[in-house]
């Protein structure tokens, strides 16, 4: 049995334009060239805090508004930060979820109670969970969606553009996320 080796940029890859624009000799050594994706450098504490800030103050309305599409985008928001992060220092799915399940509670008092429910009930008796203690994310996205995109159709809850954070000269994390083309914006 060999040794373990990393995967190739045509083997990670089904879309076979990116895996030319990847495979090109100017970025690595062609299809088989190894991905791989460690950091090159220990992260320092001060680095990690401002990785633990960041998603402490990652909330619906600062950073992707009120609109049908909120949970997904917020869904989105939350993976993207959450990979930035180094391996081992990432954030369990249960612990993603929670925080989905926080920013709703702290959105939107006609979801409040519910989502808050479902953070404080016991294992076991969770509706999104796997029976082994962890939260399903996608389940819980997946529903919260599906509610909060019809509360908005109803007018339960007021379309509302992100707003901007106003301390220390930053943008919201959604003007980050429109610049990276994760989201379309929708306001003017």
């Amino acid at each position: 049995m060999g040794e373990l080796q990393p995967p190739t940029v045509s083997s990670l890859f089904a879309d076979s334009d990116l895996v030319a624009i990847l495979s090109a000799n100017q970025f690595q050594q062609g299809q088989d060239a190894p991905c791989t994706y460690a950091y090159d450098t220990m992260i320092q504490p001060s680095e990690l805090r401002e990785l633990d800030q960041l998603w402490n103050e990652l909330n619906i309305l600062n950073d992707v508004g009120i609109s049908e599409e909120s949970i997904n985008k917020f869904s989105k928001l939350l993976m993207q930060v959450n990979g930035e992060r180094p391996e081992g220092k990432r954030f369990s799915t249960s612990v993603v979820t929670e925080k989905l399940l926080e920013s709703i509670a702290n959105t939107s008092r006609h979801f409040s109670e519910l989502a808050m429910k479902e953070i404080d009930v016991a294992v076991g008796q969770r509706e999104f969970d796997d029976g082994r203690g962890n939260r399903i994310f996608i389940a819980c996205v997946e529903y919260y969606n599906r509610q909060w995109a019809h509360a908005v159709k109803k007018k339960v809850l007021t379309l509302s553009p992100p707003l901007r954070r106003g301390h220390r000269g930053t943008t919201s994390n959604a003007t980050r996320i429109n610049s990276l083309e994760l989201l379309q914006p929708q306001w003017d």
